[in-house]
């Protein structure tokens, strides 16, 4: 073993001696990728970790050939911590030294808050409970439609089945186009149980809990344990596990939930917990919201169900890895290091859920880990729009630990009612913004916190250095740049090649806008179009990506570009941001430097876009500017564009200070609000071709919605600024 280690190290090494004679084998490119940073003792781990890794799925596979890693009653009994005669139907439904959040321990009194005061919401859930026991769901943009079983292994939507074989032998991307396999998971992860308990409890109606049961026993059998794609990711298992804990709290009261289902239900719970520990999505490298969610998986299991033999073990083990990452993974001003607003809100969960399971179960948590859990909701809240909707920054999946109430994925507003109550912070509680997630969680502890607390005004402008975010703002006016690095320690996974982009919201919404990511494997062409320089509002130059995009890479960006905060400054008059970063440092016609200034005038509601090209040599730039989806573009004299939105009677002009050498074209554009979901849109793109040093200047600034009346006093004026 020793030896075969040290072979894969050695081979390290001489990948990186080999450099300059360009080895193309794409097993020692992925090796070297994978080994990138790391010393000798670092890489000798991490060998040691991927032999595990691929040990333990052979090994998996082989011994599921000659005996069923199935649990049966016999080895249940065996691994619970309780007498051999005891009724387990009796016991698990009457116990109550454990202690799940607020809201679910009284759920008498939570339903009849959250009919009182959600009577639209309650119906809503309903509603959508009576969809799924009819079988119909709405996941990722797609409708699914089951007749009479769920079949768990069957995509309606593109007529495939996954094959039931050993989970070490499915890829996740199947040879049929267009397939996703995060369709099926995300049935799978179970999350509308919690859909089915609420509807339960808000109408006292059985076939809620029959239909849960059902769907119960069927998962149970359809998905043998290690068969099939349910059991490919142990992020999906994990995230199961969460539903299955809470289905529990939700209708262990109920007649229905009887002993066939309680058996069943634990007997998953003990195989996923199983799972997981063998399959921990751990490198020494790269840890990401996949390893946080296994943890959160043997947390509950640990701490809802310690008696588990394992229980304790896996507890202990979650909650101080858990730390560990929120350590590497939470950036010192609160951002999670993805590079993604939708992934920090699924990180942000994870950590609220995990803590407050602790809370509540009185194990301790150092202070310091709780400050930083309050950071990561303020950053939430200076990103959020006016609106309570997030930026569509980095990549976003959709993925939520618990889905209390369906939503627009990119609303994040139901996060600040929760952190108001948790920290009893008015910061977080701002008008307009819902609570019904914080009802479910909280009870009526947290619904009498949240209305002794006064409603606070919109937050002011804002950066977050560590992360590379910056907010300039005032009211309904906000701009948010993007100045951070690819996130996850130079990988990449989910960052886009937005360097010195923004979005830009004005009074009732948004019109300058980041595309969001639509797909991951399904469609690579689009994914990798949706991360693209040219759909975000930056530059490029001679049509080259400011971090390498390869193809057949869904996951990685090249990391060429570095960023460099030249200046930052907010007043009450004026936000001044000064940037600039090197990813076109290396073209061959001439070295680039792009820098961005941006002047956001509080007084006059309008933005000043600089863009100074530094370098040399004959190029062509190409300044992008991406529109929000519903919106009228028109471009007229002197290549100035009028952006209009009629519902509102509101419109903006974009218009080109130094027009010499720039051309304009309107350009089709898309916008994903959610994963799966995409909507036409409108861009333009200036082009300019000259050689550098180049500047050139944009005034983004409100207007007449049938002329640019008053653009030329504005434009005389701003000579004038200085800042």
């Amino acid at each position: 073993m020793l030896i075969f280690i040290a072979s894969y190290i050695q081979l390290y090494y001489l990948i990186l001696a080999a450099q300059t004679w360009r080895i193309s084998m794409d097993i020692l490119k992925k090796f070297q990728r994978k080994m990138t940073g790391l010393s000798y003792e670092e890489a000798t781990q991490e060998t040691l970790l991927l032999l595990k890794s691929r040990f333990i799925h052979h090994y998996r596979y082989a011994k599921n050939l000659l005996v069923s890693p199935e649990i049966t009653e016999q080895k249940l009994r065996q691994v619970l911590d309780l007498g051999e005669k005891t009724d387990l139907l009796e016991y698990f439904k009457n116990r109550s030294n454990i202690k799940t959040y607020p809201g679910l321990s009284k759920l008498l009194d939570t339903s009849k808050l959250y009919q009182d005061n959600f009577p639209e919401s309650e119906r809503a859930i309903i509603s959508q409970a009576n969809d799924i026991c009819d079988h119909k769901f709405v996941f990722l943009g797609k409708e699914l439609q089951y007749k009479e079983e769920i079949d768990w292994h069957y995509d309606p939507t593109t007529n495939y089945h996954w094959p039931l074989v050993h989970y070490s032998k499915i890829t996740i991307i199947p040879s049929k186009a267009n397939t996703d396999i995060k369709t099926l998971w995300e049935l799978a992860r179970l999350q509308h149980f919690v859909t089915l308990g609420q509807a339960y409890h808000l109408t006292k109606n059985e076939k809620y809990v029959i239909e849960f049961r059902n769907q119960l026993l069927s998962f149970a059998d359809k998905n043998p344990v290690e068969i099939g794609i349910h059991w490919l990711c142990a992020m999906e298992v994990a995230l199961r596990v969460v539903s299955l804990c809470l289905a529990f709290y939700f209708f262990r009261s109920s007649n229905n939930f009887d002993s066939e289902a309680l058996l069943t239900l634990l007997k998953l719970l003990l195989s996923h917990g199983n799972y997981i520990e063998n399959n921990l999505e751990f490198s020494l490298q790269v840890t990401s919201n996949h390893y946080l969610s296994d943890l959160i998986g043997l947390l509950f299991i640990g701490l809802l169900f310690p008696e588990f033999k394992q229980s304790k073990k896996w507890a202990d083990f979650a909650l101080a890895e858990l730390l560990k990452e929120m350590d590497k993974q939470v950036y010192p001003d609160g951002a999670d290091w993805e590079a993604s607003t939708g992934y920090h809100a699924l990180v942000l969960e994870i950590f609220l859920y995990a803590f407050l399971l602790c809370k509540e179960n009185k194990v301790a948590i150092e202070d310091r880990y709780w400050n930083k859990l309050e950071k990561m909701f303020e950053y939430v809240r200076a990103y959020l729009k006016p609106d309570g909707q997030a930026p569509l920054i980095g990549d976003c999946d959709n993925g939520r630990v618990i889905i209390w109430q369906k939503r627009p994925t990119n609303d994040h507003s139901y996060l600040l009612p929760i952190s108001a109550i948790l920290f009893q912070q008015e910061n977080f509680k701002m008008l307009g913004h819902a609570a019904e997630e914080s009802v479910w969680v909280f009870g009526y502890f947290g619904w009498e916190t949240l209305e002794s607390l006064p409603v606070t005004e919109l937050p002011s402008s804002a950066s977050f250095p560590n992360t590379g975010v910056y907010l300039l703002r005032d009211k309904d006016l906000y701009m948010i740049v993007d100045l951070g690095e690819i996130g996850i320690n130079g990988k990449g996974s989910h960052g886009h090649n937005d360097l010195l982009g923004f979005e830009l919201f004005y009074r009732e919404r948004t019109f300058f806008v980041d595309p969001g990511s639509y797909v991951y494997t399904s469609d690579p062409e689009a994914r990798n179009l949706f991360r693209s320089t040219a759909f975000h509002n930056t530059v490029m130059v001679d049509n080259v990506e400011i971090n390498e995009i390869t193809p057949g890479q869904l996951f990685t960006l090249g990391n060429q570009a570095k960023p460099t905060i030249n200046r930052w400054t907010t007043t009450l008059e004026y936000d001044f941001l000064d940037a600039e970063h090197n990813g076109y440092e290396q073209l061959t016609a001439g070295s680039i430097i792009h820098q961005r200034q941006i002047q956001f005038n509080k007084v006059l509601a309008c933005w000043l876009i600089t863009d100074t090209l530094k370098g040399s040599g004959g190029h062509l730039f190409s300044f992008f500017f991406n529109f929000a989806e519903n919106l009228n573009v028109e471009i007229l004299e002197k290549n100035k564009i009028l952006i209009i939105d009629e519902n509102y009677q509101l419109s903006l002009a974009l218009v080109p200070l130094d027009t010499e050498g720039l051309t304009v074209e309107i350009v089709e554009r898309f916008v994903s609000k959610g994963y799966g979901e995409k909507t036409k849109s409108w861009g333009v793109v200036y082009n300019l071709k000259a050689s550098a040093p180049q500047t050139r200047r944009f005034l983004i600034a409100p207007c007449g919605t049938e002329d640019l009346f008053g653009i030329d006093d504005l434009i005389e004026q701003i000579q004038h600024w200085q800042v």
